[in-house]
């Protein structure tokens, strides 16, 4: 599968419920057990089989398709830091808005496209996300 059409979410329910898990977004699902229709990512997994699990939709991320220093896939929501010979570290959220990937500081009300900003000078190291930690982006206040 492409990359950039990966999503990820947080398990609602069950013995995995808050593990982040990756696969194909579906809107909208018909729950057998209740009738009801739920947000969920459709699954292969080696271990587990293949099949729809219901996710949190307050955390549903779409991937960037770039990886950072480490070669992990950089999605939206994630909290990254630049990696740079000449500046300074500084702490950047990962968006999508505009029709675009950017990379914002929440602090000078700063966004840049990420594809500009991932350059041969500079690159991002993920140090987080903003579900997990969003004390992270206080860090830059």
């Amino acid at each position: 599968m492409n990359d950039r059409f990966l999503f990820r979410g947080k398990v609602k329910n069950g013995e995995r419920r808050g593990e982040w898990i990756t696969g194909s977004y579906i809107p909208k699902v018909k729950i057998r057990n209740t009738g009801n229709y739920a947000q969920t990512i459709w699954i292969c997994d080696d271990i587990e089989g293949s099949g729809f699990v219901e996710i949190d939709s307050t955390t549903i991320s779409q991937c960037t398709s770039l990886r950072d220093k480490n070669g992990t896939l950089i999605f939206e929501g994630d909290v990254v830091k630049t990696i740079s010979d000449d500046l300074e570290p500084e702490i950047y959220r990962i968006a999508f808005d505009n029709f675009r990937w950017e990379v914002r500081n929440p602090v000078y009300d700063y966004y840049q496209e990420l594809y500009d900003y991932v350059n041969d000078y500079t690159t991002l190291e993920i140090i987080g996300n903003i579900h997990d930690a969003p004390e992270l982006l206080e860090v830059v206040k």
